[in-house]
C-alpha cells in the first residue's frame, strides 16, 4: 500500500512508483476501494513493460472541464521513442473493460515531460533544490518546490541569461503568495510545438476567486525583462492541490 512517510520509495511491494501527491492518491483510493487491486495490477504491468527505460508516476488528476477526478499513471523519460503511444494504448485498452464496473477510474498516458525527482525536505517543512544550481544560493531563503531539478538545471545551463530573473521572480512570488500557496518551479516541454520553457506553478488547498488576477499582475511586472531573454518563464496555476 501507499507509504505516506516516503512517497518516492514504493507504492507496491517490489514495484518502484513515484507518487507526487500521496495524500490525494490515498484519499481517492479510500473513497474508491474497489480500485486498489487494479491500481496494483496495472502498476506491476507497467513496471514489467516500461520499468527499465521509463519512470512510472501515479498522480491524482482533476478534470476541471468536467469537474471530475481520476488517477493517472504517467510514463516519463529523458528521451522518448516515436512509438511510445502505440505501446501505451494497448495497455490502456487492456484494463479499460476491467474498470467498467468500478466506482473510480485509472488512466495510463504520458505527458512527454522529464522524470520527476525526489524533493529534499529542509527544517521548517520548506523545500529547496535537490541539486546544486547557479540559482540555489539566490533562492536559499525562499522555499521553492522543484520536481525536476535536473531538467531545470539543464534549461538554465542552455539559457544562462534566465538565472537572475528566475531568482527574482521566485522571491517576488514567495512574498506575494508564500503564506497561502505552494510555489513550484517546473520544466515544461511542448512536444507538438517543439518548445520548452520554465513555469512557476502556484498551488493551494483552496483557491481565492481573484487568484488569476493576482498571478497576472505579478507576471506582468516581468514581461519587459523576459522579452530580451533567450528563454521563457511562465507564471500560472493549474488549480491543483500542492505537491506533497
Amino acid at each position: 500500500m501507499l507509504d505516506l512517510h516516503n512517497p518516492y520509495t514504493r507504492l507496491l511491494q517490489d514495484t518502484p512508483i513515484v507518487v507526487p501527491q500521496p495524500a490525494l492518491v490515498q484519499d481517492y483510493l479510500t473513497r474508491h476501494p474497489d480500485l486498489v487491486d487494479i491500481v496494483a495490477q496495472i502498476g506491476r504491468r507497467l513496471q514489467q513493460e516500461f520499468g527499465d527505460t521509463m519512470q512510472i508516476a501515479l498522480h491524482w488528476d482533476m478534470k476541471t472541464d468536467e469537474n471530475d477526478e481520476e488517477l493517472t499513471y504517467y510514463l516519463r523519460a529523458e528521451e522518448y521513442d516515436g512509438n511510445l503511444m502505440e505501446r501505451i494504448y494497448p495497455l490502456d485498452e487492456e484494463y479499460g473493460p476491467l474498470q467498467a464496473d468500478k466506482s473510480g477510474w485509472l488512466h495510463v498516458t504520458t505527458d512527454y515531460q522529464p522524470p520527476l525527482q525526489p524533493l529534499r525536505r529542509l527544517e521548517g517543512g520548506s523545500f529547496m533544490l535537490d541539486v546544486q544550481t547557479p540559482y540555489d544560493t539566490l533562492l536559499q531563503d525562499v522555499p521553492i518546490v522543484v520536481p525536476q531539478p535536473a531538467a531545470v538545471q539543464s534549461y538554465l545551463n542552455r539559457h544562462p541569461d534566465m538565472v537572475d530573473i528566475v531568482a527574482q521572480m521566485g522571491q517576488r512570488l514567495q512574498q506575494e503568495f508564500g503564506d497561502t500557496m505552494q510555489v513550484a518551479l517546473e520544466f515544461y516541454r511542448d512536444p507538438e510545438a517543439d518548445d520548452e520553457y520554465l513555469t512557476y506553478s502556484l498551488r493551494a488547498e483552496k483557491y481565492e476567486d481573484d487568484v488569476m488576477d493576482r498571478i497576472d499582475a505579478v507576471s506582468d511586472e516581468y514581461d519587459s525583462d523576459l522579452a530580451n531573454k533567450s528563454g521563457w518563464l511562465l507564471v500560472t496555476t493549474d488549480f491543483y492541490p500542492p505537491l506533497i
